[in-house]
């Protein structure tokens, strides 16, 4: 991607994730985990930044922390600074010397009720024009493509299946000699049916293909 993206050019995560781009979503900019300490999303008090895709309740967040802290008992947390997505750009997170050189990590989380958690790491810089821009033609980026994908493996996650438990019983019920019932019967018949980024032919957990999401990022022109 180019450094010169800004946060709200979100549509680059949803495509390369499959997303249906119908939740709210937000990045958080934390304080690097110690080595070996087990990834933990909720770390309020490790929280450096967070980028939202809109202000409008950004007092009654902050209310809403206080008055936690109130009826549990506990010392409020601090208030987390907030920025706008669309006045972030990925040079702005990752080049700023607060968070560079591993003092800081970043997630994206969307759809808020299912709690999907991306991890970000800017593995490093290149030459858009180089010869790592170059060798990606061949996995099906075109010529003058500003956003690609390198890799990757299974199939995207179901649109308001219930989270990572919800999903785990999803590709069961389309698992080789999964027996049937109500259960898995609903649930076929919903992804197949009903689910926003759902497939009528079912659903493959381990379906991907590189050529795919890049020719869909090319479509963005970005």
């Amino acid at each position: 991607m180019a450094a010169t993206l800004d946060e709200n050019d979100i549509y680059i995560l949803h495509v390369a994730f499959g997303w249906a781009e119908v939740h709210l979503y937000h990045f958080i900019v934390s304080e690097s985990r110690a080595a070996g300490e087990p990834y933990q999303f909720f770390r309020p008090n490790k929280e450096l930044l967070s980028i939202q895709d809109s202000d409008d309740d950004w007092d009654e967040q902050d209310d809403m922390i206080v008055q936690m802290a109130l009826v549990t008992g506990r010392p409020a947390p601090r208030v987390v600074p907030k920025a706008l997505a669309s006045e972030c750009t990925l040079a702005s997170v990752f080049a700023n010397p607060q968070f560079a050189d591993g003092k800081a990590e970043v997630t994206y989380e969307y759809d808020f009720g299912n709690g999907w958690i991306h991890e970000i790491v800017c593995l490093g810089k290149a030459d858009a024009d180089g010869e790592f821009a170059r060798r990606q033609i061949g996995k099906g980026v075109v010529d003058g493509q500003w956003t690609w994908c390198i890799g990757g493996e299974g199939h995207p996650c179901a649109e308001d299946c219930g989270g990572s438990g919800g999903w785990k019983e999803l590709k069961q019920a389309f698992a080789d000699g999964a027996h049937g019932g109500e259960r898995v019967d609903e649930l076929r018949t919903w992804y197949r049916t009903h689910c926003l980024n759902g497939e009528r032919e079912g659903l493959n957990p381990w379906k991907w293909d590189i050529f795919e999401v890049n020719q869909r990022l090319a479509s963005l022109h970005c």
